[in-house]
């Protein structure tokens, strides 16, 4: 893949919330959601995104969107600095994103028709009824959803958490989209039904030759569906490369614990997790953020923070003692 392939970039992403301590001095400090964050996903690349709860994942994928304001640094859509940019409307209609919680995500005013063609509505992509209409029944047939007929007359509370899912693939496939943030697709549903939005995702980013940027905490979706992987810990990536290679030689001790709590179809005797204690913002400047969690960190680890390098080809890890 070569640079001028690239759909979206980040180069050193910030995203950092004030907070105010005191009731007489007020004193400022910050939580840094996202804290000099730099990826890349090229044209048709599926790549995934993944960590705990409290990583900053889904907020570097708002940002992505522009719902988030950067605090620093750069995205850079097909080359083009997009936060400064006064065609943000035109971005927004290449950039959709499939939100975590199906149940929350439609407005319950509106039949299913009207939701999921209101962005078409919105962006002037439609000049009657017939056409919404037949736009609507193409778009639910492609997520699997039938008789679509039925599903559109029907109200957001009538329908089941898969298909909720599925309306929500529709909906944000509705604009033709370039790149498609999926926050965690699946994790509001049953294990029976994940395995078919998972499907459902990888047929059609083949068959429109999607981008897509996978948000999770499910490194086994991430290898079903990406090529690519970022891991995140505490707004920092702290490792990338191709999926494979992580998950048959993860070289961070957090991407390990994260491998050793994925339940595989055989019966495994986990043990107890090597890391202990629970991810928390209150850390130190210049220390190794995960420090306070990791089995292995010495005085190194306390005193700086490691930097991302390249230790194998395509294979980037941000620890100063990796593999171990």
């Amino acid at each position: 893949m070569t640079l001028n392939n690239t759909i979206i970039e980040t180069l050193d992403l910030k995203k950092w919330y004030t907070i105010s301590r005191g009731i007489i001095r007020r004193q400022k400090s910050y939580v840094k959601a996202v804290d000099g964050v730099s990826i890349r996903i090229e044209k048709g690349e599926a790549v995934s995104l993944v960590g705990e709860s409290g990583s900053g994942k889904t907020t570097l994928g708002k940002l992505l969107l522009l719902l988030e304001e950067p605090t620093d640094g750069k995205i850079l859509f097909e080359g083009n600095n997009i936060i400064h940019n006064n065609r943000k409307k035109e971005f927004r209609r290449k950039v959709q994103m499939i939100f975590q919680n199906p149940y929350t995500s439609f407005d319950p005013r509106l039949n299913m028709f009207e939701n999921i063609t209101e962005p078409l509505v919105v962006h002037n992509l439609v000049n009657s009824y017939k056409e919404r209409f037949s736009i609507a029944i193409n778009l639910l047939s492609k997520v699997g959803l039938n008789p679509p007929e039925v599903i559109l007359s029907k109200y957001p509370h009538q329908l089941s958490g898969g298909q909720l899912q599925r309306a929500s693939i529709a909906r944000a496939l509705s604009l033709n989209p370039e790149l498609l943030v999926a926050d965690e697709p699946t994790s509001m549903l049953d294990a029976s039904l994940r395995i078919g939005v998972l499907n459902t995702l990888k047929s059609l980013q083949k068959e429109m030759k999607l981008s897509v940027l996978l948000i999770t905490h499910d490194l086994a979706a991430a290898s079903y569906l990406t090529s690519r992987v970022y891991v995140m810990y505490l707004g920092k990536i702290v490792e990338c490369g191709d999926t494979q290679d992580i998950i048959d030689h993860p070289l961070h001790p957090y991407t390990i614990a994260l491998m050793d709590a994925v339940l595989t179809t055989k019966i495994r005797n986990l043990g107890e997790l090597k890391i202990k204690g629970e991810l928390t913002p209150n850390y130190k400047d210049n220390v190794c953020r995960f420090s306070s969690r990791c089995p292995y960190a010495n005085e190194k680890c306390l005193t700086q923070e490691p930097k991302l390098v390249e230790l194998e080809k395509g294979h980037f890890v941000a620890c100063h003692y990796p593999s171990y």
